[in-house]
């Protein structure tokens, strides 16, 4: 996995590109009324008119990804990966992290590889974020990311895995870890 980091990072940067491609090509003759009604994160998008040549350094990327994936992982069912590399965010986060290249690439790094490579993939909640350590903390003792889920994804190494598969292997953990209490695991 750690020498697919770098395709990874350049598909989560790139996703924003094929992104804003996408939704010029959808909008680009929409009303102005309509383009007056979008979201602010939407709107952008379209304005940003990324176009096919834009996209295909993108598309490029993905391409190698799917190959060395296939290539590294194709005598497997099931590839056990992060979701995000810190617990799940507040609603009150998710419009700052749309909005923010940084924030959004690091938001979609485990995942949009596996969908650029068309690999089906469950995500399963495991546990919840405690703060065990003052090094959890903010500045004012309060713990952020408190009680907030954690997860992990079980992604099929070709594009014929089996999402049933998947989830026989998804529905077996979640049996073996019983239910998740509210709060979470306390």
């Amino acid at each position: 996995m750690q020498a697919l980091a770098p395709l990874m990072d350049a598909l989560a940067k790139g996703a924003r590109t094929t992104i804003a491609r996408d939704a010029a090509h959808n909008y680009r003759h929409a009303p102005e009324k309509r383009m007056a009604e979008m979201s602010g994160q939407l709107r952008g998008l379209v304005e940003a008119n990324a176009t096919e040549s834009d996209a295909a350094g993108v598309e490029a990327i993905a391409a190698e990804f799917t190959e060395r994936w296939a290539a590294a992982f194709s005598g497997l069912d099931a590839v056990l990966a992060l979701v995000w590399g810190r617990p799940a965010p507040l609603d009150a986060e998710i419009s700052e992290i749309v909005t923010s290249p940084a924030l959004f690439a690091e938001a979609v790094r485990y995942m949009v590889p596996f969908n650029y490579a068309d690999l089906p993939l469950v995500v399963v909640p495991a546990a919840a974020s405690r703060c065990e350590s003052r090094d959890s903390r903010d500045s004012r003792g309060a713990c952020p990311y408190s009680r907030r889920p954690r997860s992990f994804q079980l992604v099929g190494t070709s594009e014929a895995s089996s999402e049933a598969t998947l989830l026989k292997l998804a529905a077996a953990y979640e049996s073996l870890r019983g239910d998740l209490k509210y709060p979470f695991d306390e």
